[in-house]
């Protein structure tokens, strides 16, 4: 392998009597943010080692000093909601335009970066400019550099310098290259609530789930310790478009010798493990959110066996993050992957709906009625973005009259049969064949199986074996439309695999 040979930098240096403001903020702050509403406001930054720092957020004043590493940080008393805006002065340096309302944390990869501009249906001029909707997109250094990183690029790549970003009032330039399904959602969430709304776009394309978690929890769990033995770059059990990507992006500070040690190097390369956690994410650890919405497992449902493992890492992940921003119920809002023609996503899409079932304040966005054949990264992103306004007004703002997806609430075998029913549907009194199940015996094998409404909220399946084990629905990476099953209000039922018991106890 090779490690890494330094490039040669050029220092310049002012010289002279010239006073320099030691002063500065953390990079999150910034004209037009929005700060979260009705929890304490911390702001924080850094500066020469005992410097007084003097901060004003609106009529609100504190002073404090800088520790003995240059970092210094106040706490300001909630605020309540506000469309007038206020501003933050830090000695010389001033902030304006700053209202208070709820702040998103949006995450994932590529299908979370996907621009609105690229989305079906976007008209540039349709879209209203909403001096509520605030947006800060963090960029980052180009995931695929097949002619190397340049000298800017590899400057950035450390924990300190990989994100870039400032906050922008929403209108048609500054949404066109922003998350659709952010966007999307935060749009219909501010009008929705008639309150200021801040999105902070934190996502790479092609990351996966290591990427986002802390090194510790990697280092020390029996999934993803395999990532720190020996040569990174050579390790098979890591996912291989990110070494060929890695040895593209650092061509040119790359010699013959050392391995890659993840974290011992020069330069820092985005899908190490832990990486964009700490570079991403850690950073942010001062900020309050009002929830988070993540995005993210085509990567990880590649191959079976990374696709089980989701179901440990996903929960350990919301864990790490909840514990990094000091909010043990932190909402997170999960998008369920969509049809791809990749035959491990079914599973993964169950591993995801099991995090949803058993972790605490998580809710599942259901796209099983999007997303292309061979394309992983579909344009209807429309109902997605709505679908996660959805969930956000449903399971975190508590609002009732919001659209529900159709539940499995009831099932019974018995025989030849089994029984299902369903809430939040109406199905109809007239009999209906419903392709999509499928039956599997004692020993794991599926069997497609007749299904017939009967009733407006139930569907009788016809075993192919008696005494079936397993019913499982929409189980296949791309179910064609007519295997959905939607309710009065266009929202489908999510595939299900459930375990049957009437002949096995």
């Amino acid at each position: 392998m090779r490690a890494f040979r330094p490039l040669l930098c050029v220092a310049l240096i002012a010289l002279g009597d010239i006073a320099v403001a030691t002063v500065e903020v953390a990079p999150f702050f910034g004209s037009h943010m929005v700060l979260q509403r009705d929890k304490p406001v911390v702001v924080w930054g850094t500066a020469k080692s005992d410097e007084v720092v003097n901060v004003k957020l609106g009529a609100a004043e504190a002073v404090t000093k800088a520790n003995k590493n240059g970092q210094w940080k106040v706490e300001f008393a909630p605020l309540a909601t506000s469309f007038d805006p206020i501003t933050l002065r830090v000695g010389d340096i001033v902030f304006e335009d700053i209202l208070v309302g709820d702040v998103w944390l949006t995450s994932g990869q590529s299908n979370m970066v996907f621009p609105l501009e690229r989305t079906d249906g976007f008209d540039v001029e349709a879209i209203i400019s909403n001096s509520r909707l605030r947006l800060m997109r963090l960029r980052n250094p180009r995931n695929v550099a097949i002619d190397g990183y340049t000298d800017e690029e590899l400057a950035r790549s450390n924990v300190d310098d990989f994100f870039r970003g400032e906050w922008e009032v929403s209108d048609a330039d500054s949404a066109a290259d922003f998350s659709a399904v952010a966007w999307i959602m935060g749009n219909m969430l501010s009008q929705r609530l008639d309150v200021p709304v801040g999105l902070v776009q934190v996502a790479v394309g092609g990351s996966a789930i290591n990427n986002w978690l802390p090194p510790q929890l990697l280092k020390d769990h029996s999934h993803t310790s395999h990532l720190y033995r020996g040569d990174w770059l050579s390790n098979e059990k890591v996912h291989a478009p990110h070494r060929r990507r890695a040895r593209e992006a650092f061509q040119n500070v790359l010699v013959d010798g050392a391995a890659w040690v993840p974290g011992k190097m020069p330069y820092r390369w985005m899908c190490e493990p832990g990486f964009l956690f700490e570079s991403g994410i850690q950073p942010l650890a001062n900020v309050a959110f009002r929830g988070v919405a993540w995005y993210q497992g085509e990567t990880d449902a590649v191959q079976y066996h990374t696709a089980s493992q989701y179901r440990d890492l996903l929960p350990l992940m919301i864990r790490a993050w909840r514990d990094n921003f000091g909010d043990v119920s932190l909402p997170f809002i999960v998008v369920q992957l969509p049809r791809h023609n990749v035959d491990s996503w079914p599973a993964f899409r169950h591993a995801q709906g099991e995090v949803a079932e058993q972790v605490s304040n998580v809710s599942l966005v259901v796209t099983i009625d999007t997303g292309f054949e061979d394309d992983v990264h579909p344009t209807d992103k429309g109902p997605i973005g709505k679908r996660m306004a959805i969930a956000a007004l449903t399971d975190v703002y508590r609002s009732a009259s919001q659209p529900r997806y159709p539940v499995l609430s009831r099932v019974r075998a018995s025989g030849f049969e089994v029984n299902i029913t369903l809430s939040e549907t109406d199905l109809g009194e007239r009999a209906l064949e419903l392709p999509g199940f499928e039956i599997g015996d004692q020993y794991g094998e599926f069997f497609p199986a007749g299904a017939l409404v009967r009733g407006r909220d139930q569907i009788v399946i016809r075993s192919p074996v008696a005494c079936p084990r397993f019913l499982r629905y929409g189980w296949t990476p791309y179910p064609k439309p007519d295997l959905e099953i939607f309710n009065d209000h266009g929202m489908p039922l999510a595939p299900f695999r459930v375990e049957l018991d009437s002949c096995h106890r």
